[in-house]
C-alpha cells in the first residue's frame, strides 16, 4: 500500500554544542538516507565460475534539501569543516509514538544553495554518517 509522506523528525547539532539537537524538520524539503553494505569479493581460483563475496563495512549518508533560512544557512556554513561530529536524530514517518528513529553522529560533507528564477530558494546538504546508527522508536 502506498503512503504519502507528511511527516518527518530530522534534528542535528550545530557548531560548538554537537551533542544538542536543533529541530530543521519544518525546513526541510527532501531528505535522502541510503544506507550502503560493502561487498568484498573472496572468489578463489576453481570457484566453478561463480563469484562469492564476504560483508565488509557498511556506511550510510544523508541527502537533505531544506527551504530557505538564514538561521539553517548560518548553522549549516558553521559545520562546513568542523571536526567534531555532530549528533543527528532521524524520524522517517515524523516523532509519534512508536515509530521508528534513527540516532548518530555525523559529519557535513558539502553544502550549496541554488536560485533559479521564479523559484523557491533550496539548500542542498550532504552529511556523512560516522560510527553506528542506532534504530529505536520514540
Amino acid at each position: 500500500m502506498a503512503t504519502v509522506s507528511l511527516n518527518l523528525d530530522f534534528q542535528f547539532g550545530s557548531n560548538g554544542t554537537p551533542a544538542t539537537l536543533v529541530d530543521n524538520s519544518a525546513k526541510t524539503k527532501t531528505c535522502d538516507f541510503p544506507r550502503e553494505q560493502a561487498m568484498l569479493d573472496v572468489t578463489a581460483f576453481n570457484g566453478n565460475g561463480t563469484k562469492a563475496f564476504a560483508v565488509g563495512l557498511s556506511e550510510a549518508t544523508f541527502t537533505a534539501e531544506f527551504f530557505w533560512d538564514s538561521t539553517l544557512d548560518g548553522q549549516l556554513a558553521g559545520l562546513l569543516g568542523y571536526i567534531t561530529a555532530i549528533s543527528f536524530q532521524y524520524g522517517p514517518d515524523g516523532n509519534t509514538t512508536g515509530k521508528p528513529k534513527y540516532t548518530g553522529s555525523m559529519f557535513m560533507k558539502s553544502f550549496s544553495k541554488s536560485n533559479t528564477v521564479g523559484d523557491i530558494s533550496l539548500i542542498k546538504a550532504d552529511f556523512q554518517i560516522t560510527g553506528v546508527i542506532t534504530r529505536s522508536v520514540y
